[in-house]
């Protein structure tokens, strides 16, 4: 899956089915070693990346990661259920502690960088200023220069208005301005129209699947 011989390398933390982890390879990464505690979704990041994947709490495989010191970038999604306005905003949300996680490991590997994802709230709302503070000093107490941005994927061609919280480390006295530096890489979304009309009809050969999923009301959705 990659689209050209990668010359740095990366571990994923909260990896899921592997979003991160293309655009990481495709921006030049070779994704060493990988983790998600949904073992279906480990699953599918098995069918479709070559990099170690292991199943389980990070919390249970912090020591083994000792191996990766050093390594180009630490990067992930810790769960966002704790911030998300689609939930309960708790900071007491077990959930919501593998922030700190996601910090710990910085504190072990020493990476070069690292990059975390998260929902937009949690870089903009007061309730976590507190909490967005830690994050910074912790950050920067180890060592890291750092930047806190939110982008959209439509910034980047995607017809999608998804916006999500990007906190990033460079390792030493750096200028980490995100913003600027995104600016090579800005393009404009198409419609939804020009994204799938080349698909054709239904049962054509641009668009031979038909989902026959059936769908139904979680009695309690994952996000509460």
């Amino acid at each position: 899956m990659n689209d050209r011989k990668n010359t740095l390398s990366a571990i994923s933390l909260f990896s899921g089915a592997g979003g991160m982890d293309l655009g990481f390879e495709r921006a030049g990464f070779d994704v060493h070693w990988s983790n998600d505690l949904d073992g279906t979704a480990c699953e599918t990041y098995q069918t479709n990346f070559n990099s170690e994947n292991v199943i389980g709490p990070i919390e249970n495989l912090a020591k083994s990661l000792k191996r990766f010191s050093e390594v180009d970038c630490v990067f992930g999604g810790p769960p966002c259920q704790g911030f998300s306005v689609a939930g309960k905003m708790d900071l007491e949300d077990p959930r919501s502690k593998l922030v700190y996680q996601f910090m710990d490991i910085i504190s072990v590997l020493r990476p070069k960088s690292f990059v975390m994802e998260n929902v937009p709230s949690l870089a903009t709302l007061n309730k976590f200023s507190k909490f967005r503070e830690q994050l910074v000093q912790h950050a920067h107490a180890l060592g890291y220069s750092t930047d806190l941005q939110i982008f959209s994927s439509s910034e980047f061609g995607v017809p999608q208005d998804r916006r999500r919280m990007f906190f990033v480390g460079v390792l030493g006295k750096r200028d980490v301005d995100l913003r600027q530096r995104s600016h090579g890489y800005l393009k404009a979304a198409p419609s939804t129209r020009e994204a799938i009309s080349d698909l054709g009809i239904q049962g054509s050969d641009q668009n031979p699947c038909t989902c026959n999923a059936a769908v139904t009301i979680a009695a309690s959705p994952v996000l509460r």
